[in-house]
């Protein structure tokens, strides 16, 4: 029936709406799993009050009982089976992460020793986060961090160059603004 093919048509293009709106097509890796969760639920419940207003107006007459009902299936299966994959995704990723296999690849830029220390220990005691840090850039920091120095600020662009880093990190002690703004940019 045409109404049908109508309904499964917005219901595609309302939940495609619905993802992109809640970030939910954000690559796993990067993602936070209760945010995630809680954006799965989000999505579908406002796809499933969209889908009740259409139901509402365009519904077929003397079917709109049946058509929320499974509407309500719908809402109830999609949220339940995503929330399951992604919970399987982030296992999984967790493991990975802990076996050194799914790593984010993390440049620490900045002369404060304290900040550096804390985050290179903050890291170490939390694996599954999936961080490796290739070390810091610097032209003043202690050089029992915890990880290696691989050359002072100077040397950014080629440290950059030869590292790739996936991530970086500023610990910056005097806050510079047109220093930072530099670093960043070209780390952009």
């Amino acid at each position: 029936e045409p109404k049908a093919l109508i309904a499964i048509f917005a219901i595609i293009i309302v939940n495609s709406f619905m993802y992109h709106a809640t970030d939910n097509y954000r690559p796993t890796i990067y993602a936070i799993p209760r945010k995630s969760y809680w954006n799965i639920i989000r999505a579908n419940v406002m796809a499933f009050a969209l889908i009740m207003i259409w139901i509402a107006f365009f519904g077929i007459e003397g079917m709109r009982t049946f058509e929320s009902a499974w509407a309500l299936i719908y809402l109830v299966l999609s949220t339940s089976l995503l929330i399951i994959k992604r919970k399987v995704l982030f296992l999984t990723l967790r493991l990975l992460r802990r076996g050194q296999y799914v790593l984010k690849r993390t440049l620490i830029i900045g002369d404060n020793t304290a900040s550096v220390k804390e985050y290179v220990r903050e890291i170490a005691n939390n694996p599954e986060n999936g961080i490796m840090i290739l070390g810091y850039v610097g032209d003043k920091i202690d050089p029992d961090v915890g990880c290696d120095n691989l050359g002072s600020f100077k040397d950014l662009v080629k440290v950059l160059d030869r590292y790739r880093p996936t991530d970086v990190v500023f610990a910056i002690d005097a806050y510079d603004k047109r220093h930072l703004i530099k670093l960043v940019n070209l780390c952009d």
